[in-house]
């Protein structure tokens, strides 16, 4: 299952400024193609494979360092969308044929 990532306000990281910050990253469209074709502001899902190269851990807190090696674009579950309408009317349809 995928972790959600924390954001951390601007404050916690860097200063004063109380704006949210997600780690980001960033890949050539010679690594990922597929985002071509994606739209910004669209959620995606892509498994990455890493292999550490650092680690700093102090006072609770902690920054690891990676090499990318591979990544693989995962298909995004879909949702289910709920059917009442059809189901109420068939149910009540139902109903007035046994009246």
């Amino acid at each position: 299952m995928m972790r959600k990532i924390k954001a951390k306000s601007w404050k916690e990281e860097m200063g004063p400024e109380n704006k949210k910050r997600l780690p980001d990253l960033h890949l050539s469209k010679e690594n990922l193609p597929e985002g071509k074709d994606w739209e910004i502001g669209k959620k995606y899902k892509v498994a990455l494979e890493l292999v550490m190269t650092g680690k700093h851990e102090e006072d609770g807190h902690g920054n690891f360092s990676f090499d990318m090696m591979g990544v693989e674009v995962m298909p995004m579950p879909k949702q289910d969308k709920v059917k009442r309408y059809a189901k109420d009317k068939k149910m009540m349809e139902e109903d007035m044929d046994e009246e």
